[in-house]
């Protein structure tokens, strides 16, 4: 069994600086003086989105953290000729101390030997901890999560802070699940022969994440001409995007490229707007007004604060809408194991995490 590490799940792929850089490049170099924490750096995924937080022109501190040593990551980051800093650090307080945004690219990947329930509380653990840590040093933060099961871990950061007294708690957290719609619009584009920009097609993805993800392809002119059979291929191709990609690696590593893409993308969409000023769409799992679930995956306005404003889900077909009912009780119950977590009371004792290189380091126990 994999070992839970702030590093994340899976191998670690080589990486080719240059040419992530020059894939990367298009997010500009001319910062305004954010500063954004990465937790899980030294992981696959956070590694990658660390890159691309470094080019982003919105962007102008880098912080750092996982059990892991990130050191010689901010030290390669930092050699990339544009303003700002990155900074590795080994206290977590210090690295999320005044930060604008805390991603979250922590925690182990479930196993086929791993029941949920356990999953929830290793992920959760890291999860509580980092959410105390914002509420102490850095109230103010977007507190973005990639960690899974996200449908448990948002409601539980969102707990955490709301019992820390944060003003509108659950605003700041959102999920970051944009990497489905990034491939429903890819899938719809090469399924329909569509030849323009997969981005434009601009799909709608609610519900949940992953295997819980409902992308609404009634809703893009693309998809009409589509038989029944071609959309149901292209719901499971999208629910299955991450074993698809693994697959493909021969078992070699998870999904890394299009996860970091998307959280990028929704960093900058976090900071590129002031406060309550329209920006792009994003979708994100956050708290939602839309259905019975507490929490569900949709598009949003975001702000500084976080969520500015939740858009309608609109019209959804007959099928599309059977699909989200019956995904409701599973978003409940999800909601429900993470607010019960992020409800418990913290003790001072300690519990032993295990490391990746099964070095036992102390985390601060919950129960």
């Amino acid at each position: 069994r994999e070992k839970a590490t702030m590093a994340g799940a899976g191998a670690r792929p080589a990486l080719c600086l240059g040419l992530l850089v020059a894939l990367a490049s298009v997010r500009g170099s001319a910062p305004e003086g954010h500063a954004v924490a990465v937790v899980g750096a030294a992981g696959s995924v956070g590694e990658l989105l660390s890159l691309l937080l470094r080019r982003s022109r919105l962007v102008h501190d880098v912080r750092l953290f996982d059990l892991s040593p990130v050191a010689g990551l901010a030290a390669d980051l930092q050699h990339i000729d544009v303003p700002g800093n990155v900074t590795a650090f080994a206290d977590l307080a210090d690295c999320l101390h005044r930060a604008d945004a805390v991603v979250v690219a922590a925690g182990v990947a479930r196993t086929a030997d791993m029941s949920d329930d356990e999953c929830v509380r290793v992920n959760g653990a890291i999860v509580r901890k980092v959410a105390e840590t914002c509420a102490q040093v850095c109230p103010e933060a977007v507190l973005l999560l990639l960690t899974e099961p996200i449908e448990a871990m948002v409601p539980l950061a969102a707990q955490v802070l709301r019992r820390c007294g944060v003003r509108q708690a659950e605003q700041r957290v959102l999920g970051a699940t944009g990497v489905d719609a990034m491939r429903a619009n890819r899938f719809l584009a090469e399924r329909a022969g569509c030849d323009c920009d997969p981005a434009q097609l601009r799909v709608p993805v609610i519900g949940g994440h992953g295997g819980w993800a409902l992308p609404l392809f009634s809703r893009a002119e693309a998809a009409a001409q589509l038989s029944d059979s071609d959309l149901s291929a292209l719901l499971r191709r999208v629910r299955t995007g991450a074993a698809e990609v693994a697959s493909a690696r021969e078992g070699t590593g998870p999904a890394v490229h299009a996860v970091a893409e998307a959280a990028a993308r929704l960093v900058d969409q976090v900071l590129a707007s002031g406060d309550g000023v329209d920006q792009p769409v994003a979708y994100a799992f956050t708290r939602s007004p839309h259905t019975k679930a507490p929490f569900l995956a949709g598009p949003v306005i975001v702000c500084r604060r976080g969520v500015a404003r939740h858009l309608p889900l609109g019209t959804l077909s007959a099928t599309e809408q059977r699909a989200l009912e019956g995904l409701i009780p599973a978003l409940i119950n999800a909601a429900r194991q993470g607010r019960a977590m992020g409800a418990l009371h913290r003790r001072t004792t300690g519990v032993v995490i295990p490391h990746e290189a099964d070095e036992p380091r102390v985390q601060t126990e919950y129960g």
